[in-house]
């Protein structure tokens, strides 16, 4: 240990430097109790830490706790050629994403934002807040007397479908693309139960619902 202690005070002096790799170790030393700095000859113990462990630390720690992240979910199930048809004032049904097309690359998140299976937005922590931008494309059969209304679900205690819009069809029959912005937090509820859109449509005609798209930001992480 001496000599290993020898070998890096020269290179201190010597001042050579190197780029570090994950196969390099630093030289650390640490008290076994806070007290023990407060006395007169404290006792330390030295250890070798590896560059790739301590590296794999920090890196986990910024993927729990940094501030942003985003993600995107495509549903493949209803396309134009293939679209879902809503009952006209019958009750609200899930708006559809399976999720199978997805980016999360960017999540800077251990957990993904969104559950295809379920259908359910999937919040990472606690006192979490999120932008949601909800997609898709519609029509019907006259635009002047249907329209639709899309809400979250509220599983549990906490009035999450107060966060909704009625949505107003402007072209005839053709195709028409809705691009919705939504702001939310993540109460316990949310953590505990999840949430889904839903969507209803009003009126005296059906509508078809396709190519549905969600992207979620994180914009503010918990600190509950």
């Amino acid at each position: 240990m001496n000599s290993t202690l020898q070998d890096i005070l020269g290179l201190v002096k010597r001042r050579k430097i190197k780029t570090p790799t994950d196969k390099d170790y630093i030289v650390s030393a640490a008290y076994d109790n806070p007290q023990e700095a407060l006395k007169p000859n404290p006792k330390m113990h030295s250890s070798l830490i590896s560059i790739g462990a301590l590296k794999e630390m920090f890196l986990a720690s910024f993927k729990n706790f940094a501030l942003g992240g985003w993600a995107r979910y495509d549903d493949t199930q209803y396309t134009e050629a293939a679209p879902l048809n809503i009952v006209h004032n019958a009750p609200a049904v899930i708006l559809p994403n399976n999720a199978g097309f997805k980016i999360e690359t960017q999540l800077n998140s251990l957990t993904s934002f969104y559950n295809g299976s379920t259908q359910k937005i999937t919040p990472v922590k606690l006192g979490d807040a999120y932008t949601m931008v909800v997609s898709f494309k519609g029509k019907t059969a006259n635009a002047s007397q249907n329209n639709l209304n899309i809400s979250l679900s509220s599983t549990g205690t906490t009035p999450y479908d107060r966060v909704s819009k009625t949505l107003i069809f402007t072209k005839s029959t053709q195709w028409e693309n809705f691009y919705e912005t939504f702001k939310f937090y993540a109460d316990a509820d949310f953590i505990a139960n999840g949430n889904q859109w839903m969507i209803s449509a009003a009126g005296n005609n059906d509508v078809q619902i396709a190519d549905v798209i969600y992207y979620i930001e994180k914009t503010y992480t918990g600190n509950i």
